[in-house]
């Protein structure tokens, strides 16, 4: 990843897979509908109960992380969250204006630590209900 095109070109690679997760809106807590696209918010729902809160705090966390990467791909793509993008940099410790193949080796890093955090708790989780 060496220029800007490169890492927009990577940032919606990665926001096109986490698309893909599919959270049934049978795990979905019956008092909220939460569209489909809404992926983040549908896990942090279907955690939400199923969690201890100190977990569900991590996890918390963690879905932060992937949404502030998702705002650097926002600030980036769309001209009218531009000026947003100097605070998601540094909210993920990148700073601006960005090294674009540094920029996306922290990028990777800080996505899949937060990954492993929610993977971790989920296992947790489905260990400690069976």
């Amino acid at each position: 990843c060496v220029t800007r095109a490169d890492f927009e070109t990577q940032l919606s690679a990665l926001a096109d897979i986490l698309k893909t997760m599919d959270i049934p809106d049978v795990l979905l807590s019956k008092t909220q509908e939460i569209n489909k696209d809404q992926t983040l918010t549908r896990l942090l729902d279907c955690l939400q109960e199923r969690l201890e809160p100190s977990d569900y705090e991590e996890v918390e966390r963690a879905v932060s992380t992937i949404r502030t990467v998702n705002d650097v791909r926002v600030a980036l793509q769309h001209s009218g969250a531009a000026r947003e993008l100097p605070t998601s940099l540094v909210k993920l410790g990148i700073s601006y204006p960005p090294r674009w193949g540094d920029a996306w080796d922290r990028i990777r890093a800080a996505t899949i630590e937060a990954l492993r955090v929610v993977r971790e708790k989920v296992l947790k989780y489905a260990k400690e209900s069976s």
